[in-house]
């Protein structure tokens, strides 16, 4: 699920649909999703993750128990998306799931320059990109016309709007009603409460850290 979360927040150009904080949490929130849902994480009565006996499937998620195991989903989240040289552990999960993306060739990447000057990296869809198109027709129907997702789906969709891009990524369409059905998929009853405890603590590092970029906007524009 992690793959798909990064994969469906680019745009079929290869543009990030939100900015690197945004993407952090995201990734992060989806680790902890994916983690929960195969059963490798669970909820301690104090509500702490715990480990829940299964194995990781995902080889890029190895080492993410570690970090947030005895942490609550939230401040797991803050850990993985926390200030860390040279990166944070978040940035490191998109950059290996990127590179994974491209191995099976679902993504290929372009290197170029903004303006002529400034160096850039983008992702676009490459030859296997089969996979990337069925989820996001799926999104389309569970969005635009109010199919019912399944797990995975409604994984995905739950991450991005937590995000607030959720309407991005059918441009031209009603954004009012794509945002509201997003919000009543991620909070519908799809998964067990570890999963959507992830959920909520996606919404809520999504939205701090957009008031705090808010903050700092207004403070550098009034200086």
């Amino acid at each position: 699920m992690t793959g798909l979360v990064v994969a469906t927040l680019l745009d079929r150009e290869g543009k990030w649909l939100a900015d690197s904080s945004s993407r952090g949490i995201g990734v992060a929130g989806a680790a902890l999703i994916e983690l929960t849902s195969d059963g490798v994480l669970t909820l301690d009565p104090a509500g702490n993750l715990a480990p829940a006996g299964e194995p990781v499937a995902n080889p890029i998620l190895a080492e993410v128990p570690a970090w947030v195991v005895g942490r609550k989903p939230k401040k797991a989240i803050e850990h993985l998306t926390g200030v860390r040289l040279p990166r944070t552990r978040a940035e490191g999960l998109i950059i290996a799931t990127l590179a994974d993306l491209a191995a099976d060739r679902v993504l290929v990447e372009q290197k170029g320059r903004a303006f002529g000057v400034a160096p850039v990296t983008r992702w676009v869809p490459g030859p296997g990109h089969e996979m990337l198109d069925q989820i996001r027709e799926s999104m389309r129907r569970v969005l635009l016309q109010g199919e019912t997702p399944d797990a995975r789906v409604a994984g995905v969709v739950a991450v991005l709007s937590g995000l607030g891009v959720t309407h991005k990524l059918f441009p031209g369409e009603n954004k009012r009603a794509i945002t509201q059905r997003a919000k009543q998929v991620a909070e519908s009853n799809w998964a067990g409460e570890a999963v959507q405890k992830a959920v909520k603590d996606v919404q809520a590092a999504a939205a701090g850290a957009a008031a705090a970029a808010a903050a700092a906007a207004a403070v550098g524009g009034g200086s």
